[in-house]
């Protein structure tokens, strides 16, 4: 249930356990996920990386809480997915700034073989000469960034319909090589934001606007690796089977009965 979007409490009622018990689970279940992650997601010969950033919070909203308080307020998931498989590779909780940014970068580098293309949002943290990514790297990868630029749309600028009922809309994509020779094609960060929601859709803890919360810091680390470890090696990805199957089809005609 855990890995199913279902809250602590709801386990609760629907288990008939103490809350306790629940986490004591996601303890246990937490620990074993980070060591399976460790011992199973390494020496990846990677293609093409992208890597984004998931909001949370813990405890209480920043505004509620100290600019310097590292255990509550916003905690952002940092994680990197290999485009082709959407395969984890690897994932990180933090703040959003340069610090966390670099340990983020250094783990993924311990997974990956060889040279990949990276591909992140604008995030000042990871571009620029003195940006993380190249701290990290060096000349090592290719790497680019995708800017997307977001507005209201014209027709609907001069009417008094509620910010709620009219969504911004993508008005523009800006693809910028820092790096290497990176593949423009696959400069794009649409396949992170689309792992983003199924893990805000799986994981109460990410779900917007919610009361199910991370109380600690580190139950919300530990609910996160338990569903990157599930992400991974659990779910099926409808994507990734159908490829599979008109890879595995091609081969059988091929083969003379």
């Amino acid at each position: 249930m855990l890995c199913e979007g279902v809250g602590v409490r709801a386990c609760e009622r629907l288990a008939g356990v103490n809350r306790r018990t629940v986490l004591n689970v996601l303890d246990v279940a937490g620990h074993k996920a980070i060591d399976l992650l460790e011992s199973r997601v390494k020496n990846i010969e990677a293609k093409f990386v992208s890597i984004d950033e998931m909001y949370g919070f813990v405890g209480c909203l920043q505004d509620t809480t100290t600019p310097d308080d590292r255990l509550r307020g916003d905690q952002y998931t940092f994680l990197g997915i290999e485009q082709t498989t959407k395969l984890i590779l690897h994932w990180h909780v933090g703040k959003r700034d340069k610090e966390n940014a670099i340990a983020f970068l250094q783990g993924l580098k311990t997974k990956t073989v060889g040279r990949f293309q990276l591909t992140s949002d604008a995030f000042p943290g990871y571009t620029g000469r003195l940006g993380s990514v190249w701290k990290v790297f060096r000349e090592a990868i290719d790497y680019g960034f995708e800017s997307k630029m977001f507005g209201c749309a014209q027709s609907t600028i001069m009417t008094k319909i509620p910010r709620r009922e009219n969504p911004v809309v993508c008005l523009g994509v800006k693809r910028v090589a820092l790096i290497g020779k990176p593949k423009r094609s696959m400069m794009t960060t649409n396949l992170s934001e689309r792992c983003n929601l199924s893990l805000r859709l799986f994981n109460r803890r990410h779900t917007r606007r919610t009361l199910g919360f991370s109380k600690t810091l580190r139950n919300h680390k530990l609910a996160v690796a338990l569903q990157v470890a599930h992400f991974n090696f659990c779910r099926p990805h409808s994507a990734v089977m159908v490829r599979f199957k008109v890879v595995f089809l091609g081969v059988l005609t091929s083969i003379p009965l």
